[in-house]
């Protein structure tokens, strides 16, 4: 007996079926976390196809980031008691600061929620030179800015650099996509490792020379200070204001730090 004719399968590739079911797959965020599954079945007569997408994934609640940031450093002046002569000229434009370090970032509510929480672990490096010709040293216990003897008149450069571990904590506020406007808000608290402070000069015979000394300079042990940046998901526009002194509560020199320039997230 002759079977009954049956209705040939159905082309997914000639229908188009099957690539417009993935190309909606792809078709989302590529910062998405995404899991979708293709199933096929038939109904009782054997003569239809479904395709069935699975459900999202949700997104990764938690992200990891590489943060590298760097720009001039400005040293925002207060009450003064050291005497004019004692008084050096910074360069903030030649004085460069940034951070590097590891950044994780916590979505706070749903899928769709545009609320996350910063945090980690950064090495944060400052740089301040002066156009003057003082040197850096300490007198009675306090920094104090002087004219370098013997080479008051040679000294062509004269820089102190800091460095520190400091623990960032920040409000993100950032869209769905790559390009969408992130905006953070919040502060930092750390500790200063160690201080160095760079003459160049030349000697009395003409010759070019560097005197590295280490020193922490009676600069603050504990540094703390509050951030903010703008711009897309992977750079923005970043600065951070140092609340505490730079140097310990000292009669001469009352000075707060603020770096400022751009920010990238690998």
């Amino acid at each position: 007996m002759e079977k009954p004719w049956k209705k040939p399968p159905i082309n997914l590739k000639k229908n188009g079926i099957l690539g417009e079911a993935l190309g909606d797959m792809f078709d989302e965020d590529e910062d998405e976390d995404q899991e979708a599954a293709v199933q096929m079945t038939t109904d009782s007569s054997g003569n239809k196809v479904k395709i069935t997408l699975g459900d999202k994934k949700s997104h990764k609640r938690t992200k990891s980031y590489m943060l590298l940031n760097f720009g001039p450093t400005y040293l925002l002046e207060g009450t003064i008691g050291a005497s004019e002569e004692n008084l050096p000229d910074f360069a903030p434009w030649k004085s460069w600061s940034g951070n590097m370090g590891l950044i994780f970032s916590t979505r706070i509510g749903g899928n769709n929620s545009i609320f996350n929480v910063n945090y980690g672990l950064q090495f944060k490096f400052t740089s301040i030179e002066i156009d003057s010709d003082h040197r850096l040293t300490v007198e009675d216990g306090n920094p104090f800015y002087v004219p370098p003897s013997p080479y008051a008149s040679t000294v062509s450069k004269s820089e102190l650099r800091r460095y520190s571990l400091v623990l960032p904590v920040q409000l993100r506020l950032a869209g769905a996509g790559k390009n969408k406007l992130n905006v953070m808000l919040g502060g930092y608290g750390g500790l200063r490792l160690y201080g160095v402070q760079d003459l160049k000069f030349k000697t009395m015979d003409g010759e070019k020379a560097v005197l590295r000394l280490k020193d922490d300079y009676q600069t603050n042990t504990f540094i703390y200070g509050v951030t903010a940046a703008v711009g897309q998901r992977w750079w923005q526009l970043y600065a951070d204001y140092e609340l505490n002194n730079l140097f310990e509560d000292n009669p001469n020199y009352e000075y707060n730090v603020l770096n400022a320039g751009v920010q990238f997230f690998f």
